[in-house]
């Protein structure tokens, strides 16, 4: 499968979304509908990790396309935290973060990798639970 979606803890408030090396939009806008899916079932604010770390490029007309998912994001999305992007990637998804209406840019996170992105949901989480 080019992108799977499946929920990254037993609580169920991340979900982990992991797209393949090679993948195209049609791929993107299924798995995100998925996703879209499970995040509106929830009754809590829902992390997402979109590992696209393994990914060799982004298909193209990206700008477009990302703004078009973006646009629809849930409200109890409360962090994407994009794992393994590019330089040139993470400039890409900020700009569109801005573009889009309901600023998604400042739910927008980058890890490294899948291990710094659970640290950064533990930081979150923690965070959380002082206030």
């Amino acid at each position: 499968m080019a992108i799977e979606v499946t929920w990254d803890n037993s609580d169920q408030t991340a979900l982990y979304f992991h797209a393949s090396e090679t993948w195209d939009w049609q791929d993107f806008y299924r798995k995100t509908d998925e996703l879209y899916t499970l995040v509106k079932s929830a009754s809590q604010n829902i992390d997402v990790i979109m590992d696209l770390s393994t990914s060799t490029t982004l298909p193209g007309n990206a700008l477009s396309h990302f703004q078009t998912v973006m646009r629809r994001t849930p409200r109890n999305v409360r962090s994407y935290i994009f794992v393994g992007v590019s330089g040139f990637q993470a400039a890409v998804l900020s700009v569109l973060g801005h573009i889009v209406p309901e600023r998604v840019a400042d739910r927008f996170i980058f890890a490294q990798d899948l291990a710094s992105a659970h640290q950064i949901l533990a930081d979150i989480r923690q965070v959380e639970l002082i206030r």
